[in-house]
C-alpha cells in the first residue's frame, strides 16, 4: 500500500512511464513467481528476472537486494497492482483483467477501462482522510476535456491536478478559463508568466506544509522553500504526459 501522507493533489502512474511496458512485466512476475509470497525474496528474484530480459531498460543488476526489493515493488505494486491486474496476496497472482491484458486482445480498451475505474482513494493508497480525496482522475480529465474543448498540458500540471473532489469540478473549469485570458492579455514573456502561475498554485496547494516549514522531501534533505516548489513542480509536470497517454 503506498503511504500518501503528504500527497495534495491526484497522480499518475510513473513506472513504467509509458503503461504498455507494464505487460511484458507483467508476463514476467506470472511466469516466474505465481503462487509465491510477494516479499523481499520474490521481489529481488523479479527485478533479477526484470534485468536479464530484453525488453527491459535502465536495469541494474549489481546493486543492493534493498534497491532491487524497491524498484521491483515499484514496478508492481503501482500500475499493475492499483489497476487491478495482479493480486499479491495472499499469494502472487493473475487477476481476471490481468488475463485479458495478457491475452493480447483489444489490449487499449483493457487498460483503458481499469483506468476510468482507477480512484481515489484506493484499497491501494493511504490517503489521510483530512485531505478528502473522492475522484476517478481519468473520467474526471475527460469530462473537463469535454466541458473546454480541450485542455493543454501546463493547464493539467497547474489546474487539474488539485481535483481531488469531483465536487471542485466547476472551480477548476473557471480556474482554467481564468489562466487562458490572463496568459491572452499578457504581453511579456508568457513563459515566465505561466511559471509565476504554477509557483503560487503550488504556494497555496502546499500551504500548511510551508507554513509549518515542513519542506523535507524525500528526494532530498534539503529544506529550502524554492528547492520545495522545484520538486513539486517537477514531480507534478510528469503527470501530464502519463495522463495523455489514453
Amino acid at each position: 500500500m503506498a503511504n500518501l501522507n503528504k500527497t495534495r493533489t491526484i497522480f499518475a502512474f510513473t513506472s513504467p512511464r509509458t503503461i504498455e511496458k507494464i505487460i511484458p512485466e507483467i508476463q514476467v512476475l506470472i511466469d516466474s513467481f505465481s503462487g509465491q509470497d510477494w516479499n523481499i525474496d520474490s521481489q529481488i528474484g523479479f527485478y533479477d528476472k526484470l534485468c536479464e530480459s530484453d525488453f527491459f531498460e535502465g536495469g541494474i543488476p549489481s546493486i543492493s537486494g534493498a534497491r532491487k526489493s524497491f524498484a521491483a515493488r515499484d514496478r508492481i505494486t503501482r500500475a499493475p497492482k492499483a489497476l487491478g491486474f495482479v493480486d499479491l496476496k495472499p499469494k502472487i497472482a493473475l487477476s481476471i483483467v490481468g488475463k485479458q491484458l495478457l491475452s493480447g486482445k483489444r489490449t487499449s480498451e483493457v487498460i483503458a477501462r481499469q483506468l476510468f475505474k482507477f480512484q481515489l482513494p484506493s484499497p491501494y493508497h493511504k490517503i489521510p482522510r483530512d485531505r478528502g480525496f473522492n475522484v476517478k482522475p481519468y473520467l474526471e480529465l475527460l469530462r473537463l476535456i469535454k466541458e473546454l474543448g480541450n485542455i493543454s498540458k501546463m493547464e493539467v500540471a497547474i489546474y487539474f491536478v488539485q481535483m481531488t473532489h469531483n465536487n471542485k469540478f466547476d472551480s477548476i473549469v473557471a480556474a482554467i478559463k481564468e489562466f487562458r485570458t490572463d496568459v491572452s492579455k499578457f504581453k511579456g514573456n508568457r513563459r515566465t508568466f505561466i511559471e509565476g502561475k504554477f509557483t503560487n498554485e503550488i504556494l497555496k496547494v502546499y500551504a500548511e506544509e510551508i507554513k509549518a516549514n515542513d519542506l523535507k522531501t524525500r528526494e532530498s534533505d534539503d529544506v529550502s522553500l524554492a528547492k520545495f516548489v522545484r520538486l513539486r513542480k517537477a514531480t507534478i509536470l510528469i503527470m501530464p504526459m502519463l495522463l495523455f497517454v489514453i
